[in-house]
């Protein structure tokens, strides 16, 4: 049986009838129900069959009502008319009930008719047949899918008219059944929600409670075999127990079980590692290690003693210069992305000691300067040595002071003492090491690039005037406005723009930095005691930063523009650093000593000169690891690259005695995670230890 059969014409009212169908079934629907009012629609009710309008007559037999929707297109629709005729003649016309979708539809109260039968909206059949105005509901002003809807409060009002009438009741009484299905409706919906949350809530807290387990098991795991890698690999060990921390940071069980806290586990490594100066090894060079001896006595190695170091332009390559007395060679190339080692090739030079070592700006040759006779140039790639001795006069005996590539790699500037005490300088081509200029001249110096020209002019028994000459020009650009002490050192900067100037064996002991053009004081450092001598001076690229190497063998970073110190640098105990320089960037510093090349990183050295204090000899190092080495080639022993904790680590220096600070959990997570190059944890390390079910 169906409620309501709704004759249309396809045409016109294709998208009011199943709009109107659709919610004549879901007005006050209660939710456990399909549908509140079974409606007929010949296109949603009807199966594909032969016997169309026999189906149709069979509906309208079943139906209680008729919805008539009312247009000029349906009035002379045939189907529509057939349908009305049949109702006529089956059923009563008091169960037809109009919806006016177009057109008009107009009653005349006088005559009891509609007017205009001929241009009004019902099918001919009607125009005659009602003696009272019928009911009909008016839904010309909904057009659109939007308008069509029961959110449409117009849309709306006219479906509770009619819904009324197919349930029987008065149109407010379904109204407030409608809200009162609706307000349950709400209501069933709300209490769902609730159970479906506490569910997800006890769900999730049960998979909360089972990770926080999952990672408390693994934090103890891996902190039991932490502990017992302590001594044989600290690395492993200290990053196996961070990982137990970071899984599982607080376990008020575990701290009861002191010997397996985590915390405890991690601060006993770090104080072990100290203690007995254990290495962490550097991860970027797979543990191996560069080592080099070149003496052998009945078949023993003899360590070499390291005079200077340089890095190559790229980084991955390491200039070593060795003392000749104790070496076959005068020096290697190591390149420690590839572990591959280049040794240099003996020349017969009359003169031990070297002065330092450099690469071209292109990377591509390697310059020792001797302290005597001419520098030798290699080959970066073969070390194999190009023009020898030709470097005219200096095959001569003079003291070389200091040399340097050009900044296009094609000339060598070289500042040396003759044999009669004159400060000299001179340019040679690299190709074919040839003289380009002999400079003319009773004293001076080169800047790096060779544009400048220092000159030296004796004033009484003990002072000299110094003079800054643009070279080409053969111009003089400035006089330096104080008189300088004939045992003064003077450097140009990297620019050629400044002038680095000390005097180590008079006191007060100054250091200076002139400006080139001005001739004016730009920083004064310090007047300071006999500790403060220095041997060597570099500038960086930048000419930010000025490194001296002091008598006592360590090195200072200071601010050229004030002087403030950056950092100390220190070499291991019982030596001094023998050499000083930057990388190309000027990131980073490459130091050497008897043992050891050291690379120090100074990313972080603004950090450092924040400190209250300065760190001074034989005072409390609390640094943690800011400019540290982050590399170290030891020249006796062929282990692995490593980072030497007692250079990097919190320490207290007390007279020939090292001792460890006492460092709290977060204080060595937080020195960990400012070590980039330390081996970090990964998951072969985890698969070697038969640890593959954790998953890093």
């Amino acid at each position: 049986m169906y409620n309501a059969f709704i004759s249309y014409s396809h045409s016109s009212d294709d998208n009011f009838a199943p709009a109107l169908q659709n919610a004549l079934q879901k007005f006050a629907k209660p939710w456990l129900r399909k549908r509140n009012l079974e409606i007929f629609r010949d296109e949603s009710s009807l199966d594909a069959s032969p016997h169309l309008w026999g189906n149709i007559t069979k509906a309208l037999d079943q139906s209680e009502y008729l919805i008539l929707l009312a247009s000029p297109i349906s009035e002379n629709s045939p189907w529509v008319n057939k349908e009305v005729e049949y109702w006529l003649e089956h059923k009563s016309i008091d169960k037809i009930l109009i919806a006016l979708t177009a057109g008009k539809m107009e009653w005349d109260n006088q005559n009891n008719c509609f007017l205009n039968p001929d241009k009004n909206s019902l099918p001919p059949t009607l125009d005659d047949k009602f003696t009272d105005e019928p009911f009909f509901i008016d839904l010309r002003q909904s057009k659109t899918e939007q308008d069509l809807s029961l959110n449409n409060p117009i849309f709306k009002k006219e479906i509770l008219k009619l819904a009324a009438k197919l349930h029987g009741k008065a149109p407010n009484d379904l109204a407030s059944e409608e809200v009162s299905i609706h307000r349950k409706m709400i209501r069933l919906r709300n209490g769902v929600f609730i159970v479906l949350s506490l569910l997800l809530i006890s769900a999730t807290i049960l998979a909360v409670k089972a990770i926080f387990e999952n990672n408390k098991a693994q934090s103890l795991l891996v902190s039991v075999i932490a502990k017992d890698l302590t001594n044989d690999d600290p690395t492993i060990a200290i990053r196996l127990a961070e990982y137990g921390y970071k899984k599982h940071p607080s376990n008020d069980r575990l701290s009861q079980e002191k010997y397996y806290s985590v915390e405890k586990t991690l601060e006993d490594i770090w104080s072990n590692a100290v203690e007995k100066k254990l290495l962490f090894y550097e991860k970027k060079i797979n543990g191996n290690r560069f080592k080099y001896s070149s003496n052998k006595i009945n078949g023993t190695p003899l360590p070499v003693q390291l005079t200077s170091a340089a890095i190559s332009p790229d980084e991955n390559k390491i200039a070593i210069a060795f003392n000749k007395d104790n070496s076959v060679i005068p020096g290697v190339i190591y390149d420690y992305k590839s572990d591959n080692l280049i040794e240099l090739s003996a020349v017969d030079t009359k003169y031990n000691l070297n002065q330092g070592i450099e690469f071209s700006p292109d990377g591509e040759k390697v310059m020792i300067i001797y302290a005597k006779g001419p520098p030798i140039i290699y080959d970066a790639k073969t070390g194999i040595p190009g023009n020898v001795q030709i470097f005219k006069p200096l095959e001569n005996d003079v003291s070389i002071y200091n040399a340097n590539f050009s900044p296009d790699g094609t000339k060598i500037i070289v500042n040396y003492l003759t044999n009669s005490g004159k400060r000299a300088a001179g340019i040679w081509d690299v190709k074919t090491g040839e003289l380009i200029d002999d400079l003319d001249c009773a004293s001076c110096r080169l800047s790096p690039d060779g544009a400048k020209i220092m000159t030296f002019k004796p004033i009484g028994n003990s002072e000299y005037n110094v003079s800054i000459w643009d070279r080409e020009s053969q111009k003089q650009i400035s006089n330096l406005k104080e008189y300088i002490h004939f045992s003064s050192e003077l450097f140009f900067s990297t620019d050629g723009n400044k002038v680095f100037y000390f005097s180590p064996y008079i006191k007060p002991h100054l250091s200076r930095i002139w400006d080139v053009n001005t001739g004016e004081i730009i920083t004064n450092f310090h007047e300071g005691k006999s500790l403060d001598f220095f041997r060597e001076a570099k500038f960086s690229p930048d000419d930010k930063i000025i490194a001296t190497r002091s008598i006592m063998g360590d090195a200072i970073l200071r601010k050229s523009e004030t002087g403030d110190t950056i950092a100390v640098l220190r070499p291991s105990r019982f030596e001094k650093f023998s050499s000083i320089s930057f990388s190309s960037d000027g990131n980073k510093i490459v130091t050497a000593s008897l043992d050891y090349v050291k690379i120090w990183d100074l990313k972080f050295t603004e950090f450092i000169s924040n400190y209250d204090r300065q760190l001074e000899i034989n005072d409390t190092l609390e640094s943690l690891a800011k400019g540290a080495p982050i590399m170290m080639v030891d020249s006796a022993d062929r282990n692995k690259i490593s980072r030497i904790l007692s250079n990097q680590a919190p320490f207290k220096k007390e007279f020939d005695s090292l001792r460890a600070l006492v460092l709290n959990t977060e204080q060595i997570i937080a020195w960990l995670n400012n070590q980039g190059q330390i081996h970090t944890l990964t998951q072969e390390d985890l698969n070697d230890l038969y640890l593959n079910f954790i998953k890093l």
